[in-house]
């Protein structure tokens, strides 16, 4: 189990980067979600993690480990 703590506001860019790595890692695209935002708060970017997190998941599920290596 590992734990998460994040606090204040993260700029776009950060995100963005984020978003590039949940679209090439799962082939999923394209994740632009706070497209819209300049900044997005600590549990919004959680609510990214966890969502990449799902989508991993259901890849292993559906196509088995290592797909999302």
């Amino acid at each position: 189990m590992g734990a998460l703590s994040l606090d204040g506001e993260f700029r776009h860019e950060v995100v963005s980067l984020l978003e590039k790595g949940i679209e090439m890692q799962t082939g999923i695209g394209p994740v632009s979600v706070y497209s819209d935002r300049s900044y997005v708060t600590a549990p919004e970017m959680v609510e990214l993690i966890l969502s990449w997190r799902i989508i991993n998941r259901r890849m292993d599920m559906k196509y088995g480990s290592g797909v999302s290596s």
